[in-house]
């Protein structure tokens, strides 16, 4: 499942929050792990759960305007590090949030492995 669609599907199980990632509330990562019945214990937990289903966490973006207006000092950041602050600085839904995760997931060249028949 798609980042994009992880953050959907738990967006529609429980209330958004911010500044927290799991609990009756989640954040736009928490909804994602949600989806995919991750149960985040701990704050660690949770983010290698993150990383291992959703590598794209970890690509350098062009920081977003919204956040580029709140703070201009970083033209490029993490994209979880994007997420967080859209979900909790900039004030975005996480159906917002799944948009724009959408248009860098689709960006991405993924190769899909080549299965050649054995004679």
């Amino acid at each position: 499942m798609r980042l994009c669609e992880a953050m959907r599907l738990g967006a529609m199980l429980k209330p958004q929050a911010q500044r927290e990632m799991t609990g009756p509330r989640t954040c736009a990562l928490g909804a994602a792990l949600d989806a995919i019945g991750v149960e985040v214990v701990a704050h660690g937990e949770g983010y290698n759960a993150l990383i291992w289903n959703w590598p794209i966490l970890r690509m350098e973006v062009a920081t977003p305007p919204a956040l580029l207006a709140i703070d201009p000092r970083y033209p490029t950041t993490r994209l979880e590090a994007a997420i967080v602050l859209l979900n909790d600085a900039a004030g975005w839904t996480r159906e917002a949030i799944a948009d724009y995760v959408e248009t860098l997931e689709q960006s991405q060249v993924v190769s899909e492995p080549v299965m050649e028949a054995v004679a």
